[in-house]
């Protein structure tokens, strides 16, 4: 079977909801930021957070690590305070994974700053 065009996941996903009544959870816009920010599309990744917002789905700790390391690695720190920022308002505790990603990218922007 060949693999889905990437960006297609997420038209099936809604069409899937659609069909059958069902509301998109926070799985499954987890899975499209961890597709979008694995694959370095910061602006995709962003476009489905507010779209969380918006509708009213809770970021997760998942989603929440997905998207700071996304945004790490892209250097758009000011976005990644507000993406740890709504999280930690909406209860979510970091863990292992969530926190060493902060701190990585804590280190990473301290060693930029040196130089």
């Amino acid at each position: 079977m060949k693999s889905l065009r990437f960006g297609r996941q997420f038209e099936l996903i809604e069409e899937l909801a659609n069909e059958n009544g069902c509301r998109i959870n926070g799985w499954s816009y987890t899975a499209m930021l961890k597709i979008y920010g694995s694959g370095g599309n910061v602006g995709k990744a962003m476009e489905f957070f507010e779209e969380m917002s918006e509708v009213g789905v809770e970021l997760n700790v998942m989603g929440a690590t997905c998207l700071i390391q996304c945004l790490g690695k892209a250097g758009r720190i000011d976005e990644l305070v507000r993406v740890f920022s709504v999280s930690v308002q909406q209860g979510i505790e970091p863990d292992d994974r969530l926190s060493g990603c902060l701190f990585v990218r804590c280190v990473t922007v301290q060693e930029q700053d040196r130089r």
